[in-house]
């Protein structure tokens, strides 16, 4: 038996666990087989019905996802210069300081900043940004990486290690992001997948859904036809 951790159509859940008992029934598959076969795919699916973006993969989401973008520092300001001194402090100022006062000085113009959502402001800020590169991202710029990206994703295929697949993660998450107890030997085998990221049940609250209906239908597109015909018909009345 599949059970997740959101909220879904229990029709839904019931049509695949009646699928895999039919399958266990009429075939040589156990049923522990199943539940895992079932499992993964459900995972999966759920992960790619999770964003950011549409992958069953972290390590293969956009930069866009996992890095802050970099604009120019005036259109934050009003026009307004930016300048680090040799302390590490900064300032605003209307004026251009030329690059010869800059030298005598010991400044440094800030040109681009980053994007970033103050939570506790409850709005976009920006950080100043330090580095050299010309492009729209800094990788390597600690203040450029969203902390936690596809946190929600993750707590999904998180769950893939418990049956013996790759999670797709690139280690950017600290603290647990999913939870999974499973039994696939014995009598009546079962998962059951928690995805502990709390938001996602406002940012991605049909994924649990989707994973269980993407999992059915895939599952009786492989299994059913290998059926005789007198059970498919028996399933497809049932």
């Amino acid at each position: 038996m599949i059970t997740p951790s959101i909220e879904i159509s229990q029709p839904d859940l019931n049509r695949l666990n009646k699928l895999l008992t039919f399958t266990a029934e009429h075939t040589s598959r156990n049923m522990g087989s199943l539940v895992k076969q079932s499992a993964i795919t459900a995972i999966q699916s759920a992960a790619k019905a999770t964003k950011p973006g549409d992958a069953a993969s972290v390590k293969s989401l956009a930069m866009k996802y996992k890095l802050r973008p970099l604009f120019p520092i005036q259109s934050v300001l009003g026009g307004k210069q930016m300048y680090q001194m040799s302390n590490g402090k900064t300032f605003q100022t209307e004026n251009v300081i030329s690059k010869k006062s800059q030298q005598a000085r010991g400044l440094k113009q800030i040109k681009k900043a980053f994007q970033s959502w103050s939570k506790k402001q409850n709005r976009w800020s920006f950080i100043p940004y330090l580095g050299e590169k010309n492009g729209k991202y800094d990788a390597d710029a600690k203040a450029g990486r969203i902390p936690g990206y596809g946190a929600a994703k993750a707590g999904w295929l998180k769950a893939l290690s418990a049956f013996g697949k790759p999670e797709n993660l690139d280690g950017n998450l600290k603290r647990p992001v999913s939870k999974v107890s499973a039994q696939l030997t014995g009598k009546n085998p079962f998962a059951l997948i928690q995805n502990l990221v709390a938001y996602i049940s406002k940012t991605a609250p049909e994924s649990a859904r989707i994973g269980i209906e993407k999992a059915t239908n895939r599952l009786e597109k492989v299994l059913i036809p290998k059926l005789s015909k007198e059970l498919q018909d028996k399933w497809r009345n049932s």
